[in-house]
């Protein structure tokens, strides 16, 4: 745990409100009104992973969106293309207009970007992901901070997700399946060498 104070609420579920984070209806709250799956997600308590976004857009109104040099896709929609979501950020299809390039932009939400120990937590992992080097790891290019929000671009690994290639042909062959494990488990490893845990293995991040 950090050394920043936490103040729970009540150990008696209550109604308070919703979560300032993840819009889920709250019992408990930290110190800036997060439920405590939104915490655990920014490193206040225990390991865990980061919890899901409720249904739903991260962002309500159509309309571009720019990062220092990275335009965000926009879909036929009219609304920025997400390629993920979690408790913490949105993840963006965008390009870098300097080398004319797709990346993938993951945007801290504003509310946590505010919080400096998350903040200050966030940039050293940023670092320590940018030094690592492997073919199974997307390769972190660039950090920026702009209108209280903290962002950085990474390598767009392009295909589907594992989680994907199971609900459409069912369980995999063993053999593919080792092979899929071995080059999990190698990047994981050159990870933990540069100092970065995961904390959220799961097939759809695969």
């Amino acid at each position: 745990m950090d050394d920043e104070s936490i103040v729970l609420g009540t150990t008696e579920p209550q109604a308070a409100g919703t979560c300032a984070t993840c819009g889920r209806p709250l019992t408990q709250c930290g110190p800036n009104g997060e439920c405590l799956r939104c915490l655990v997600s920014l490193g206040f308590l225990a390991d865990g992973q980061e919890a899901d976004r409720p249904a739903g857009r991260g962002r309500l109104t159509p309309g571009p969106l720019r990062y220092a040099h990275f335009e965000v896709e926009v879909g036929a929609d009219g609304f920025p293309v997400e390629l993920g979501a979690g408790a913490m950020a949105i993840t963006y299809r965008a390009r870098d207009t300097v080398l004319n390039s797709e990346v993938a932009l993951k945007v801290i939400d504003r509310k946590v970007a505010q919080n400096p120990g998350a903040r200050s937590r966030f940039l050293r992992e940023v670092r320590a992901a940018a030094n690592i080097h492997h073919p199974n790891v997307a390769q972190v290019t660039y950090y920026g901070e702009q209108d209280g929000e903290c962002f950085y671009a990474m390598e767009l690994v392009k295909g589907e997700t594992l989680e994907a290639r199971v609900r459409r042909d069912g369980p995999m062959p063993l053999a593919l399946a080792l092979e899929v494990i071995e080059q999990a488990a190698r990047a994981l490893a050159v990870a933990e060498v540069c100092g970065v845990v995961h904390r959220d293995i799961k097939p759809s991040n695969l």
